[in-house]
């Protein structure tokens, strides 16, 4: 999962991805670092790249990006959110949810 570091490598990854994920999360989030390696695997087995966003380095981002909780999973197309997740994400659906999103690309 690639870390990016500032707004314009945020921009430049959304930009260069017709379909990605963003994963927002903190060092000190326990849960963040629970799901960070499954959430890594799903959009592995779905093709599509997904990055991290640690929110201590990158305060910037949570305004904007309205991110209320860590961890929060925000899946775009095109650059516009189509789904976001929270703590309670259950992974059988978000593999649902990229598959949707696979089948609007064909």
């Amino acid at each position: 999962m690639l870390e990016l570091k500032s707004k314009s490598e945020y921009d430049s990854f959304i930009a260069a991805n017709e379909v990605c994920g963003v994963y927002f999360y903190t060092t000190t989030c326990g849960i963040c670092h629970v799901l960070k390696p499954k959430v890594s695997e799903v959009f592995e087995e779905a093709g599509f790249p997904v990055a991290k966003v640690n929110l201590m380095e990158l305060s910037s981002l949570a305004g904007p990006m309205l991110i209320m909780g860590v961890p929060t999973l925000i899946v775009m197309l095109n650059g516009v959110e189509q789904e976001r997740e929270g703590a309670y994400m259950q992974m059988p659906d978000l593999q649902t949810k990229l598959e949707k999103l696979r089948r609007h690309l064909v």
